[in-house]
C-alpha cells in the first residue's frame, strides 16, 4: 500500500538547472483509515486534529470518527485538536478524555507532560490544509516526534483528476470553506524536509463518493494514475540534517 522513496526527485537540465521535474511514485489505491488503523495496531500513537471539526457531529453519527477507531487498536492513544467546542463535544457524547486543546503550530515552550510520551506514531490526517503556518505545524510535529518515531500526514491532492474535472466542465470550485493550500507530493515533501522529517513512504486514496458508479470510474482511473488520486499522504521520519529553504 506504500511506497518507499527510493530514488530522489530527478533534476531537470535546463540552463539555470532548476529541479523542476519530479518522479512520481506509483503506489497503490488504498483505504486511508484500514491503512491507518492497520499502521497503528499496537502502537503509541499521538492523533493531530482527533475532533475533525467541523464534521465531529456527523462522524460521530455515521460511526466514522477516526479517534474512535484509534482507539480500539492502538495501545495508547492521545489526541490533540484545537476546536475547544468539538473537544467538550467529543467529551460529553462519548465521554473520550483523552483529547488535548492545543495549537500544533504554537507549542508551549514547557509542554503538556502528555505530550512528552515516545509516541510510535504521530498522525496528522486532513488538517495541514486548514492551517495559516504549515510550516509551523510540520516543525511542531518534529518537535514531538522521538527518532524512533514517524510522523503521517494525509491531506487532498493538489493534482486531483477529479479536482481539475470540476472547473473544466462546471466552471466551479469544489472548495471546503477552511482550506488554505493543497499540497502535492513534491511540495509537501519539500516542506516536510524544510522543517526536519525525511519522506519514506507514499500512498494515495479517494474520499467517500455518494454516488457509486462515479466511485467506481474514479477509483478506475486513480488505479492507472495514483498521482491523481483525490488524497494522499507522506509518512516522514526525523532527519538528522534540515534542508535550507
Amino acid at each position: 500500500m506504500t511506497t518507499s522513496l527510493l530514488n530522489a526527485p530527478s533534476r531537470l537540465s535546463l540552463p539555470q538547472a532548476l529541479p523542476w521535474r519530479k518522479v512520481l511514485p506509483r503506489p497503490s489505491l488504498c483505504d486511508r483509515d484500514a491503512f491507518l488503523l492497520a499502521m497503528a495496531q499496537g502502537k503509541r500513537v499521538l492523533h493531530v486534529g482527533a475532533t475533525d471539526a467541523p464534521l465531529t457531529e456527523d462522524r460521530l453519527q455515521t460511526g466514522e470518527l477516526l479517534h474512535l477507531k484509534l482507539r480500539r487498536v492502538a495501545s495508547a492513544l492521545t489526541g490533540v485538536d484545537i476546536d475547544e467546542p468539538s473537544v467538550q463535544r467529543l467529551r460529553e457524547t462519548t465521554g473520550v478524555d483523552d483529547v488535548l486543546l492545543a495549537d500544533m503550530t504554537d507549542l508551549p515552550e514547557a509542554l503538556n507532560p502528555r505530550l512528552c510520551e515516545p509516541f510510535d506514531l504521530i498522525y496528522c490526517c486532513d488538517v495541514i490544509e486548514h492551517v495559516s503556518n504549515p510550516g509551523q505545524l510540520l516543525a511542531g510535529l518534529r518537535r514531538l516526534c522521538p527518532s524512533h518515531g514517524r510522523v503521517v500526514i494525509t491531506t487532498p491532492n493538489a493534482l486531483s483528476l477529479k479536482g481539475a474535472l470540476r472547473p473544466f466542465f462546471l466552471g466551479k470550485e469544489f472548495a471546503h470553506p477552511d482550506h488554505v493550500a493543497y499540497f502535492s507530493f513534491s511540495t509537501l515533501a519539500t516542506l516536510m524536509r524544510r522543517h526536519g522529517l525525511e519522506p519514506t513512504g507514499y500512498g494515495v486514496f479517494a474520499y467517500p463518493t455518494p454516488n457509486a458508479f462515479a466511485a467506481s470510474v474514479f477509483n478506475g482511473l486513480y488505479r492507472l494514475s495514483p498521482s491523481s488520486a483525490e488524497g494522499f499522504f507522506l509518512i516522514g521520519e526525523p532527519a538528522t540534517e534540515i534542508t535550507a529553504q
